[in-house]
């Protein structure tokens, strides 16, 4: 049974923050980035984020229309440890996707989830994205896109499971209405090799390997996006 590759993608401001105080999604991506990052979601069969960012941005998390007409819908995941989350959220919509909560404590009152197809894998809270990666491989899915948030990603870093990582750089700061940091990739990058970048409609992004990952196939993924 072969590994299932694991990339880690986000988007930050030039001064390195996810999001902002004003109640809305930050749209930091050029529409030339959010094609590129449509390409990347078609190659993948499982979109996971956590918790807070459904309840923060309720993501879409959807093949883009110039995808989904060929490929079967997206399967989507959250990571959460109380399921704090609104089942009408756009990530359980009913359209043919699994829908999956992994849990890392007992869910209340999870008919509310599941009595709309929504699955609830329950997984070690010592080493969550472990558990995740496991699932993933019984289930045979190659690819999974873990597109935070920043907690998230530090999960999965820290288990040492992330074959590619995508980082999009806008260009344009937050300053003092930044909230949420990006994740300092700093902490991790000795174990990973800068492949290539690339502006797209102004934002910059950067692609890493994992050193102990393929790096001929790490190209045949990233080069289809850049």
């Amino acid at each position: 049974m072969s590994k299932t590759t694991v990339i880690l993608k986000w988007a930050q401001t030039n001064d390195g923050f996810l999001d902002h105080n004003d109640n809305k999604p930050l749209r930091i991506s050029s529409p030339e980035d959010k094609a590129s990052v449509a390409k990347l979601r078609s190659q993948c069969e499982l979109i996971l984020v956590g918790a807070s960012t459904v309840r923060r941005d309720d993501p879409v998390l959807k093949l883009s229309k110039s995808f989904s007409a060929k490929n079967p819908p997206l399967d989507r995941a959250a990571l959460t440890s109380s399921a704090e989350m609104d089942s009408s959220a756009r990530i359980f919509d009913n359209d043919g996707a699994r829908r999956i909560i992994f849990a890392t404590e007992k869910i209340d009152n999870v008919s509310r989830f599941t009595k709309n197809g929504v699955e609830i894998i329950t997984i070690n809270p010592e080493n969550p994205a472990k558990d995740v990666l496991n699932w993933c491989i019984d289930q045979n899915i190659n690819t999974v896109l873990v597109e935070g948030g920043s907690r998230v990603h530090r999960t999965f870093f820290e288990s040492n499971v992330v074959d590619l990582v995508r980082i999009a750089t806008g260009n344009f700061t937050a300053g003092t209405n930044g909230t949420t940091r990006s994740i300092n990739f700093a902490d991790f990058e000795g174990s990973f090799s800068k492949m290539h970048s690339a502006s797209l409609g102004g934002t910059e992004v950067v692609w890493w390997r994992n050193q102990s990952f393929s790096e001929t196939e790490a190209i045949q993924l990233t080069d289809l996006q850049s």
